[in-house]
């Protein structure tokens, strides 16, 4: 999958745009104006679970591909929370494994779990003990938003209301053949956006339990 990108020239500031493959650590390209070879490395936090959000985005705002758009949204919520539960875990077994997981011992590990909610549950548990619902409730930045911004989601059961506002509709595109709407796109998009924001923050805080 290419990601699509528009960085800035180091030098004379020309905006490049172009893409970089999923799951890249950087972008390079030569300046079209000045002639500069540029190299802009991703940060930490652009996983592939946001680079795919970002492709999400892009096909809702460029392509005007509101279908595609629903899908990749809620891809990218799976896929980090599947990164998140290989980084924590892969941590945590360190020790008694004496590597980190492979893609193949996560995958197995990951079928174990049940439907969206289990995985919604049991991932971000790894990150905050009393989980998801718990850590947005008791976060002014997160439950104000959600609030005021997100009236699709529901504070008091929220991962129930993840799943049908972003899963379902994806499962009608997918399994039902019903194409989305544009307004359907931008909330899908916009909600696996606060997920994925909120999942940074979790992994932040288990991050300070580190020695």
């Amino acid at each position: 999958m290419n990601i699509p990108v528009k960085p800035q020239c180091q030098i004379c500031r020309e905006p490049y745009e172009g893409t970089f493959l999923i799951g890249s650590n950087d972008v390079q390209w030569t300046c079209k104006k000045c002639g500069q070879s540029n190299v802009a490395i991703l940060g930490l936090d652009v996983t592939t679970g946001v680079q795919v959000w970002i492709k999400s985005s892009y096909e809702l705002s460029q392509t005007k591909d509101a279908s595609m758009a629903v899908i990749l949204a809620a891809t990218a919520v799976d896929c980090e929370l599947s990164f998140l539960f290989s980084k924590w875990t892969g941590i945590a077994q360190l020790p008694q494994r004496g590597h980190l997981l492979t893609d193949e011992e996560c995958a197995e590990m990951l079928r174990e779990f049940g439907g969206i909610q289990d995985k919604l549950k049991k991932v971000t548990k790894l990150l905050v003990p009393e989980g998801l619902q718990h850590f947005v409730s008791t976060t002014d930045k997160w439950r104000d938003v959600i609030l005021k911004d997100f009236p699709e989601l529901d504070i008091t059961c929220l991962i129930k209301s993840i799943d049908r506002a972003l899963f379902w509709p994806r499962n009608r595109i997918l399994h039902g053949g019903h194409a989305a709407t544009a307004q359907q796109g931008e909330r899908c998009v916009k909600v696996a956006q606060i997920c994925l924001g909120i999942f940074r923050d979790m992994d932040y805080v288990k991050r300070r339990t580190l020695p």
